[in-house]
């Protein structure tokens, strides 16, 4: 792997792509492109966190499964402590990266393996990584992550099926630290359990983050949730970055008309949810977002740049760079 500069961030995103090459089943056959994941740079310190949000299609897993090596990106680079990751690694090169990055998948249940109990996962991913260490020392670190999840030996005997849903995610998060990794990429690690276990998974998360120094890439479609975790906001869709910046910022002064529609949508009571169908079509030019945005004009034909709004904020869109953007409630 080509060594890259160390003076860098921890993480450094640079206009990551990954387009899929899909066979038309109609009309003659033939293939068609679609990007899951255009251009998007973004770039994490130690300790650090950051929310990608969107609604479903924006790219936002695609990103989370090139950071730990399950895609190959078709362009841009990861550079990892200062280390360019290659798109397609050697066995050795995936084992180093599983040791700093690992992942927190959306279902735990399917993640998790049927047929081994909590503790022999747990003993199974350090004698991968630390095949060196005895027993009685695997035995204790095992302790050690059993303790931080808030599981006890009763939960460490049980298999997946006998756990409840947040007993599972607390198994699986556990077993991700036992690779000692220094980045967690939570892929919509909450949104499968109810509201009351989301909450004392967000706290465990923040408690772990703070204890262990461990910086997250949190994917999720629910801005509350990333509210509680992230210092950093990038806002996905049709897999391009609209609007980065302080989540304080993007939750309170959003400039991007999709991400003011994000936040008009958390769901209340009552409310019907529209919906837009899928399509990332290589082919469309200008600004994705026009035929959905109210405040569409002419420029709009266009394909906006990402326009700096001040030092930590930026946005894709013309309206600010024409002085008409519009704030999240309309004024």
């Amino acid at each position: 792997m080509p060594s890259g500069s160390t003076g860098g961030p921890f993480l450094a995103v640079e206009r990551l792509a990954k387009t899929f090459r899909l066979r038309r089943m109609l009309f003659g056959g033939g293939q068609t492109e679609v990007h899951a994941v255009r251009d998007v740079s973004f770039a994490l310190e130690p300790g650090a966190s950051i929310g990608i949000v969107g609604e479903s299609g924006s790219g936002k897993t695609t990103i989370a499964r090139m950071l730990v090596g399950l895609e190959a990106p078709t362009g841009g680079k990861i550079v990892l402590e200062g280390e360019e990751l290659r798109p397609r690694p050697t066995r050795a090169e995936r084992l180093r990266r599983s040791r700093v990055v690992q992942i927190v998948f959306q279902d735990p249940y399917t993640s998790l393996d049927p047929r081994q109990s909590v503790r022999r996962a747990l003993e199974e991913i350090q004698r991968v990584h630390f095949d060196g260490r005895a027993k009685a020392e695997r035995d204790a670190r095992t302790g050690e992550l059993l303790d931080a999840v808030g599981l006890g030996e009763k939960e460490a005997r049980a298999l997946p099926r006998e756990l409840s849903g947040g007993q599972r995610q607390r198994a699986a998060i556990a077993r991700a630290l036992s690779a000692e990794p220094r980045i967690l990429v939570l892929d919509e690690a909450v949104s499968a359990l109810d509201v009351s276990i989301q909450a004392q998974i967000l706290n465990l998360l923040a408690d772990l983050r703070h204890e262990l120094g461990l910086a997250y890439v949190l994917i999720s479609h629910d801005l509350a949730v990333v509210r509680q975790v992230a210092d950093e906001v990038l806002v996905m869709y049709r897999g391009r970055a609209v609007e980065t910046g302080p989540v304080e910022t993007i939750l309170h002064s959003p400039r991007h008309p999709y991400t003011q529609k994000l936040l008009e949508s958390v769901p209340r009571p009552g409310m019907r949810l529209a919906r837009e169908p899928a399509s990332l079509a290589a082919d469309e030019e200008g600004c994705l977002f026009r035929n959905r945005c109210p405040y569409a004009f002419e420029r709009c034909l266009e394909e906006p740049e990402l326009l700096e709004l001040d030092a930590a904020h930026a946005a894709r869109c013309w309206l600010v760079s024409n002085g008409k953007e519009r704030s999240a409630n309309g004024r």
